[in-house]
């Protein structure tokens, strides 16, 4: 059976979201809880794939042309499951690459999103 929510998780976020960077950022953020709930043995691969990680929220990144950080932290998150099978020993450093990416979507957007936030309180206090 599919998971309609989460099917079109990416599709939603682009509906709702200001920006793509938003969009990016709250992926990002969602899948470092799915990713710490995997590494801790709390979900399996398959809720993980039924959550976020699946080929309809890649396919929409894709087409929404969501950042390259964002697109490999997809990728590198949708073969934990695959490395577990064929490599197991490197399923850490999988799982390390996936939270430096995501990380560094959310140090970017976040630094974005402030300076944008800085730049409308200066307009602010100038137009009193």
């Amino acid at each position: 059976m599919k998971n309609t929510i989460s099917d079109n998780l990416v599709e939603s976020l682009i509906r709702s979201s200001p920006s793509k960077d938003a969009v990016s950022r709250c992926l990002a953020e969602m899948g470092l809880g799915i990713i710490t709930a995997l590494q801790q043995s709390q979900i399996s691969f398959e809720q993980a794939r039924l959550d976020l990680f699946n080929l309809e929220n890649y396919k929409a990144a894709r087409r929404h042309r969501l950042s390259p950080d964002t697109i490999r932290f997809f990728e590198w998150a949708m073969e934990f499951e695959d490395v577990t099978e064929i490599a197991p020993d490197a399923l850490a450093k999988s799982y390390q690459q996936a939270v430096h990416l995501a990380q560094r979507i959310i140090g970017r957007t976040r630094s974005k999103t402030e300076t944008a936030g800085a730049r409308r309180a200066r307009n602010h206090v100038a137009a009193r």
